[in-house]
């Protein structure tokens, strides 16, 4: 029996779907950014912020933007931002820098952030931001947040 022939478009089909098949087994997932929100009933008008990196994140500084998705205003939501601390990968806790504008810098630019902790003032956020969807409110068991 002799060697059937093979088609060049079969072929061509195999060796894309082989180089599909390698790229998807070389794309690893990306590790979530953990967000987490404490808000405690003693003190309705404050929430604490700690934002935790995946462990092969590269951050040396952090940036209060300064507008909500789809709004339009421009607010200086770092006025309303306390107690910024942050941690390196082996937990010890960085310097830090407030830079100019909505911007703090953290530890000497060699060490990497792990993990951000800061107080979020949210009566004071209410009191002085007067569009309602640019604002977040708290009342005694609730918390809005930008609008959400």
């Amino acid at each position: 029996m002799a060697p059937q022939p093979v088609c060049p478009i079969a072929m061509a089909e195999s060796v894309v779907f082989s180089r599909i098949l390698l790229f998807l087994l070389a794309v690893q997932p990306v590790a979530a950014v953990q967000y987490d929100l404490t808000y405690d009933p003693a003190d309705p008008g404050r929430i604490q912020v700690q934002i935790t990196l995946p462990a092969d994140a590269i951050a040396h500084a952090m940036v209060m933007p300064r507008a909500i998705p789809m709004g339009y205003s421009d607010v200086h939501y770092d006025r309303f931002v306390s107690n910024v601390e942050a941690t390196a990968t082996d937990g010890s806790p960085l310097e830090i820098t407030r830079e100019q504008g909505p911007r703090w810098r953290f530890g000497d630019g060699a060490s990497t952030v792990r993990a951000v902790r800061y107080d979020v003032d949210v009566d004071a956020m209410e009191g002085d931001t007067l569009s309602a969807s640019d604002t977040s409110k708290a009342r005694p068991g609730y918390v809005g947040l930008l609008g959400y």
